[in-house]
Formats: C-alpha cells, sequence, structure tokens
C-alpha cells in the first residue's frame, strides 16, 4: 500500500491510499494504518456480497408493491366511505368504480402531528407501510382506497400487534363493504 500527499499546499494534509478511496487527515495516519488492516478484508467482503446480491432473489423484490394513495382529493373521497377503528390505527375505506384503469389496491397513510415530530411520524409511517405490505397485503381487495390513520400508540406498540390490528380493521371493513353491496342488489 503506497500513500501519497494529496493538496499538500494546503495546512492539513490528505492522504489517500491506492486501494481504495480512503482519505486521511495526516495527523490521523497511524490510527488509519492500524484501522486499514482490519477494515480491507471487510470491504472486501462487503463489495462481494453487495455484487453477489444483485443476481440472488431479495425479499425486496418477493414482498408486493403497495399503490399509494398521493393527492388530497383521493384522501377525501376516501374520507366519504366507511370508517373502522382499531386498537392502534382507525381505518377509511372506500370502493372505487371499476371503469377506472387501475384495478389494484391503494393505501393512504395519515399520521397527525399529536403523534409527535417528523422523526417520530416518518418512523410511524414506515411502520405502518411494513404492517400492510408483509401483514395485510394479501386481504387489500381489488379497486378499493384505503387510508391508514395512526393513533399515538403505533409508534409504541410491537410489531406484532401493529400488524394484527392492521389486518383486523382491514378485513372489518371488507366485511362491512361487502354487506353494503349485498344489501344494494
Amino acid at each position: 500500500m503506497t500513500l501519497w500527499p494529496r493538496n499538500a499546499h494546503t495546512n492539513h494534509l490528505v492522504w489517500s491510499a491506492n486501494a481504495a478511496t480512503v482519505s486521511v487527515h495526516a495527523w490521523l495516519l497511524p490510527l488509519a494504518a492500524g484501522f486499514w488492516r482490519n477494515a480491507a478484508p471487510k470491504a472486501a467482503r462487503a463489495f462481494l456480497l453487495k455484487r453477489l446480491s444483485n443476481h440472488l432473489p431479495s425479499d425486496r423484490f418477493l414482498t408486493p408493491k403497495i399503490r399509494m394513495l398521493r393527492s388530497r382529493d383521493e384522501f377525501l373521497r376516501v374520507r366519504k366511505g366507511l370508517r373502522r377503528r382499531g386498537g392502534i390505527v382507525r381505518l377509511e375505506a372506500r370502493q372505487r368504480s371499476t371503469v377506472e384503469t387501475m384495478s389494484d389496491p391503494r393505501v393512504g397513510f395519515t399520521v397527525s402531528k399529536k403523534n409527535g415530530n417528523a422523526v417520530r411520524r416518518n418512523r410511524i409511517k414506515r411502520r405502518l407501510r411494513e404492517a400492510v405490505r408483509h401483514c395485510a397485503f394479501d386481504v387489500l381487495r381489488p379497486h378499493h382506497d384505503y387510508v391508514i390513520i395512526a393513533t399515538p400508540k403505533a409508534f409504541t406498540a410491537p410489531y406484532e400487534a401493529l400488524c394484527e390490528d392492521v389486518r383486523s380493521v382491514i378485513e372489518a371493513a371488507n366485511a362491512k363493504i361487502g354487506q353494503d353491496l349485498l344489501h344494494a342488489e
């Protein structure tokens, strides 16, 4: 491994290695030398695993992609539909007309500011998205829109309980929508 100074005209020297693009301040060089001896095999393994993972089936591709509700109009349209309350989440569901070209179910997530700051709200949304994708995707019906509204419990609830609640609320809404369709005929 050969090191050479780069940008030597500046106040602090920056050193670079040939094997990988590792930049180190000159006063950190002894630390980096010890680290490099340990890090090089790990970096090579990680590189190979990443390279091989492109050719292996991934869990990300085995789980279905959720179609999302995006615009305010779509959320307001679903709000006119059926509502169900669970222990951790609330649900609004509505059947779309079968005339629309897309038959896939769509899901929207609402996490209000009463659930906390932006970091907490984003984490809740990620947890809900995964709960729908892994636990409740098979109960979503075609030509239906669902809006899942989080309560503050969604942040601290165990993932299994969150999955169970989301699934049960969606199943209850589907059963009620099915009854309404039977009575309408």
